[in-house]
């Protein structure tokens, strides 16, 4: 990986060994006429130089953490949003697409592939006239921070704001294998249209805002 790269991800706040819990540095050498990066772990002599490697390890032990120890600390660094008397905030994911299913009409000569893009939403490619079809495709609709506190799933953008109680929740899912960048679908009582936000490490949210839910409207 580059520099900046591995650079970023500790700056996301993943500077923490997902073996070891020791923390994470970058190391940089030089291999011919380039210069290749490392995420290192010096406590147990580990590095990553892939990404996605390091994706999927770091995600599962979070989750793996997360399902052993339940939610505890709050987020200890800045929120983009107002907190309520007693609310706690889980944790804040920034750079988070926001993408909405939306109903298109095109017109279809029946030639051209499927591209799945999220679980129930489908794109479909065509060329030449024909007969008109609708259906439902994912639209970017802004890009933000997802923020999930004790009562709220709360997407801060820079056109739109959404605020979602956790009992209003119907069901969260993940498009993604572990360790990879998709899509968390997020269905909410009252809402015929599900809501996407694309970001690394999909399945980790989904935890959080299990464990939430859990914690706070089915325990009380």
């Amino acid at each position: 990986m580059r520099e900046e790269e591995a650079q970023a991800i500790l700056d996301a706040g993943y500077a923490i060994c997902p073996r070891c819990d020791g923390k994470l540095s970058v190391s940089t050498e030089r291999r011919f006429l380039t210069k290749v990066s490392k995420l290192h772990c010096p406590s147990c002599n580990v590095f990553w130089e892939d990404i996605a490697s390091f994706h999927t390890e770091m995600e599962q032990a979070c989750i793996n953490n997360l399902k052993k120890e339940g939610l505890s600390e709050p987020w200890p660094f800045e929120v983009p949003i107002m907190l309520g008397k007693g609310e706690v905030v889980y944790i804040v994911r920034s750079q988070v697409e926001f993408h909405e299913g939306k109903k298109q009409t095109f017109r279809s000569s029946g030639m051209g592939v499927s591209l799945r893009v999220a679980k129930g939403f489908w794109i479909h490619p065509r060329v030449g006239a024909g007969s008109a079809e609708s259906e439902d495709i994912m639209k970017l609709i802004d890009v933000g921070s997802l923020v999930l506190t004790n009562r709220r799933l709360v997407f801060v953008g820079e056109k739109r704001s959404i605020s979602t109680e956790l009992g209003d929740l119907l069901a969260v899912d993940a498009d993604a294998d572990i360790g990879q960048a998709g899509y968390l679908c997020v269905a909410k009582e009252g809402k015929q249209r599900v809501e996407a936000y694309l970001m690394p490490m999909p399945n980790l949210m989904k935890e959080f805002i299990l464990q939430a839910h859990e914690k706070n409207v089915l325990k009380g």
